[in-house]
């Protein structure tokens, strides 16, 4: 059997000007026909995260054919059929997937009737010192033009500014991926419309950062939203902060901060112990080739009975000559066995899905795997929801490179995937998308510097099984949960660090059913819902890991909700939100504090005089104090951030060091810390 790998392409493309003029043939393409491509928010990239492509097809003749784009890393395409009038422009935006770990670059193409009419490249670039940040119309305004770049001071790098349309957010969740800031005034958030608005609610729980520049008529965003008097709060795994106007006044760098390592730049920060999600989808989807063992056990019969059996069986009868006979009439009937057993295979398995749903502010998003197969050969493929589209591969665990080809294209009922299989051949599309609100109610407060408790509800329709509640370095197993009911539950133990101090979690409460890997002392149950395969590919290619420290996430799975690519499909979710830890009303303890490493010396690591960043956020119902800094390790210089400049911090008799109040810029601490000596340093199991 041949293997596909996973990776795709993402397609998502708006129409922006041109009139159709279907009753007019079109013309053979000639020199008038121009083609020019380029990156709606620039070319920096975070590799492994999709990219907006906007791109132009001028004509001095009709035509109609087809715009591609095609990725340089994993071959996929996403496609939509496009007609040109007669002297004019039309403009789409297609979404594009990136390969983390890849140098990215697409190939753009029209052509008509099978031929390339007109081409052209777009590379793409990666800048670990740069982060990008979308501004939408009414800000843009008011503030007058935004400048291209911002130097955020302090060596901390630079953030690119890109006026956003809010067409581009009509394509749906992963058309801002690129973007680490979005800034808007209230005009331009009353502005979007539900399916926008829908779009940041799941970008900023996935780890953006929405700015708001002023705080009147914030009445369009959800309840909890809403910053209150700390003029922030944390959703999910992002932020939501009030800018008090300073984008208005041009003073962008008063409000921008350093944002977290890309994925591309560091270790993983919290990767799990898991099996193939291939191997474990095609468990389930019944992809399995007949026993060799049985076979090879045919065989061998096969042959002891057409050798020395049947030689002394027809020497004792005397005729010798009926062997012309009885061994093509044996063979005939061995071929025959073979061929029932290679038939009922050949009919047998289903498509099968696993989908992660992670939920924060009332909006989710969703990144399934679909292994679709092909006995016989022949394209394979599924529509695909409103707003959802091909995600890129991911090469910690499968190369891509088996020649399989695959694509999304625009058709008139919607998105679609499809891919051109050979006989025996199994793909796996990877695609991602949003909804709404699916999955717990989390309720979660600091109870002293290491420990965590509160509660979770099932806010879902079904039952779930196998439920966890993970801090970081942390875990406690609730098992099932009705639709509707809650329980308690109570981290101890708790790190801050995104590594924990316990190795992987999952592995301490969960133990998958098929292979068996995982809690040695666990329920191996056979109707487990676990699929470690989903939960590992899914914590390697969290940028940051799935435990953040300051938050907690709940995790249950089920097997009763419909997949998204129809009724045919063995489908299993693992539901997950993600809920930030309240101070409950005291100096922030250690257990509720975000931290994020934001620059690190990727080509001086361990060396003398390097230094390394983290940024710090208090939980906004923490009261505005000093801070302390503990455990800084072998570093020897630790210094805060002022507005543009490091401020160096005294080390006090305890080792640790003491942060004032007026360094807190709305609940964020930025820290630089410098090592004496060359030495080896594991910032992600160890740190302040």
């Amino acid at each position: 059997m041949r293997w596909a790998g996973s990776g795709a392409a993402l397609l998502a493309l708006m129409l922006l000007g041109g009139a159709a003029h279907a009753a007019v043939e079109p013309d053979a393409p000639g020199p008038g026909l121009e083609l020019e491509a380029e990156a709606e928010f620039g070319t920096d990239h975070d590799p492994g995260e999709p990219v907006t492509v906007a791109v132009t097809v001028s004509s001095a003749r009709l035509v109609t054919g087809t715009l591609s784009v095609r990725s340089t890393d994993d071959g996929s395409v996403v496609s939509q059929p496009l007609e040109v009038a007669g002297g004019s422009v039309k403009a789409v935006r297609v979404v594009a997937p990136t390969v983390a770990y890849a140098e990215n670059g697409f190939e753009v193409q029209f052509t008509v009737d099978g031929t390339v009419a007109a081409s052209t490249k777009l590379g793409l670039t990666h800048d670990l010192t740069t982060s990008v940040a979308g501004v939408l119309p009414a800000l843009a305004a008011a503030s007058g033009e935004p400048p291209p770049k911002v130097n955020l001071g302090a060596g901390l790098g630079d953030v690119v500014l890109r006026e956003l349309n809010p067409a581009v957010l009509e394509l749906g969740v992963t058309a801002i991926d690129q973007l680490d800031h979005l800034l808007a005034s209230s005009v331009d958030l009353a502005r979007l419309s539900p399916a926008a608005l829908g779009v940041v609610q799941s970008w900023v729980g996935s780890g953006g950062r929405l700015l708001i520049d002023d705080e009147a008529g914030l009445g369009s965003l959800p309840e909890q939203w809403l910053p209150g008097p700390a003029g922030y709060v944390l959703v999910g795994r992002g932020e939501v902060r009030l800018t008090g106007g300073e984008a208005r006044a041009g003073n962008w760098k008063a409000i921008l901060d350093p944002v977290p390592l890309a994925l591309a730049d560091s270790p993983f920060g919290s990767s799990e112990f898991s099996v193939l999600p291939e191997a474990q989808l095609a468990r389930r989807a019944g992809v399995t080739v007949p026993d060799l063992g049985k076979l090879l056990i045919v065989l061998a019969i096969y042959v002891v009975v057409v050798g020395p059996i049947l030689y002394l069986v027809l020497r004792r009868m005397g005729r010798l000559t009926l062997a012309w006979i009885a061994v093509p009439a044996l063979a005939a009937l061995v071929a025959s066995g073979v061929l029932v057993t290679g038939r009922s295979w050949r009919n047998s398995g289903e498509p099968a899905a696993s989908t992660f749903i992670e939920t924060a502010g009332g909006a989710s998003r969703h990144q399934s795997m679909l292994l679709q197969f092909s006995r016989a050969g022949g394209t394979v493929g599924s529509p695909l929801p409103a707003g959802w589209a091909l995600a890129g591969r991911n090469p910690t665990f499968s190369s891509g490179a088996d020649g399989t080809t695959r694509s999304q294209t625009l058709t008139p009922d919607g998105p679609a995937l499809e891919a051109r299989l050979e006989a025996g051949q199994v793909v796996v599309f990877r695609s991602v998308g949003g909804g709404g609100q699916l999955g717990f109610e989390v309720q979660a407060g600091a109870k002293g510097d290491d420990g965590i408790a509160g509660t979770v509800r099932n806010l879902t329709d079904f039952e779930l099984h196998d439920v966890a509640v993970f801090g970081t370095g942390a875990v406690e197993f609730v098992g099932t949960l009705p639709a509707g009911e809650s329980a308690e539950f109570r981290l101890d133990g708790v790190s801050t660090l995104p590594n924990g101090q316990n190795g992987p979690l999952s592995l301490q409460v969960w133990t998958d059913a098929d292979t068996g890997f995982g809690n040695p002392f666990g329920d191996q149950r056979a109707e487990s819902k676990v699929d470690l395969g989903l939960w590992g590919d899914v914590s390697f290619t969290t940028p940051g890991g799935l435990f953040q420290p300051g938050t907690v996430r709940a995790v249950g799975w089920t097997d009763e909700r419909p997949s998204e690519f129809g009724a045919a499909v063995n489908a299993r979710t693992a539901v997950s939100t993600v809920a930030a830890v309240q101070a409950d009303g005291v100096p922030a303890p250690s257990s509720s504090v975000r931290s994020e490493l934001v620059a690190w010396p990727i080509d001086g690591f361990g060396a003398a005089g390097t230094s390394y960043t983290w940024r710090f956020v208090v939980p906004p119902d923490a009261p505005v104090t000093d801070y302390e800094l503990e455990r800084m390790g072998p570093f020897s210089k630790v210094e805060v951030r002022t507005d543009d400049e490091w401020k160096e911090l005294e080390e006090q008799n305890d080792g640790s060091y003491l942060i004032p109040s007026d360094t807190v810029r709305r609940g964020a601490i930025v820290v630089r810390a410098a090592l004496p000596v060359d030495q080896f340093f594991d910032v992600f199991s160890q740190g302040p």
